[in-house]
């Protein structure tokens, strides 16, 4: 036999050899539910599933709960199965049905048949109505209408501070890198009821790889922790561990340090007129150059 055809055929078969092991090993072999039907996918081991699947949700909003009062930074969040993993959604006006905003999504899961969780987030800025409705669903590939639709009523409340506001020099914004001048930057607070210690510890964290790029910077250094925070009248006391004193050699930087954390914690409780920073517990001697 010419030894070019040989050849050939010698790929050809560890080619197919590779895909039957691949096959073997994968899990793709199983049912899913389509166009409210159970259909094969692959050769599947196990029987056709009894469960009724013209009524089963593929899409589920898991957060947040509904009536719960959210405010402009609305996440989404939840669990799908459906085909390439893509789905619909869209924001109503709960009085009029009126579309306010609408996009795609995606589920993170790992086959298909299988729950992937997915987050979606809103900006609901420009919402006047204190009622929306939010909808998830797919569109059948066989006539187009919608299926798996899943939606909840929620109260709306733009006024509610929904989200962190933290603060860090910048060097593009301030070109005469003064001591004292911080800048804000806003992070989604999601579903959860924001706290001023939480507000704290984002701050801590410090800019995104994202912010950095923008000329943001933090004079905090790593692995600062908070250890308690304390309100007493119009005063604020937070205390840090002692990490926040490490490598404070100047007194430019002391102040950027006092600057963040300051208007960092008068952002977030517009009662509080003084902050008062504290190291393990020392307030006189925390903090200095």
């Amino acid at each position: 036999m010419d030894k070019k055809i040989l050849a050939g055929f010698l790929v050809i078969f560890v080619v197919l050899s590779f895909l039957a092991i691949v096959h073997f090993l994968s899990s793709e072999d199983n049912w899913i539910c389509v166009d409210g039907q159970w259909v094969k996918r692959g050769n599947p081991s196990t029987e056709r599933p009894g469960e009724d699947c013209s009524n089963l949700k593929n899409i589920i909003i898991e957060s947040p709960e509904a009536d719960q009062v959210v405010g402009k930074n609305l996440v989404i969040k939840g669990k799908a199965r459906v085909f390439e993993n893509q789905f619909n959604w869209v924001i109503l006006d709960a009085y009029t049905q009126k579309e306010i905003l609408a996009g795609n999504a995606y589920a993170n899961s790992e086959d298909v048949g299988l729950f992937g969780p997915f987050e979606i987030n809103v900006n609901l800025a420009d919402v006047i109505t204190d009622k929306i409705i939010v909808q998830v669903f797919d569109y059948s590939a066989k006539d187009g209408v919608r299926q798996d639709v899943d939606e909840i009523q929620l109260k709306f409340n733009r006024r509610l501070k929904d989200y962190y506001e933290v603060y860090f020099s910048n060097s593009k914004l301030d070109l005469e890198e003064s001591c004292l001048k911080v800048f804000p930057i806003l992070r989604s607070a999601g579903n959860e009821e924001p706290s001023l210690i939480k507000n704290i510890e984002i701050l801590l964290l410090g800019p995104s790889e994202k912010d950095k790029e923008a000329g943001y910077y933090t004079s905090i250094p790593d692995g600062v922790k908070v250890n308690f925070i304390k309100k007493d009248g119009i005063s604020m006391k937070v205390d840090f561990s002692k990490d926040i004193e490490d490598g404070m050699g100047g007194s430019c930087r002391v102040a950027s340090v006092r600057a963040q954390i300051v208007k960092t914690v008068l952002a977030f409780d517009e009662s509080i007129r003084s902050v008062i920073i504290s190291v393990e517990g020392e307030t006189e001697m925390a903090l200095q150059p």
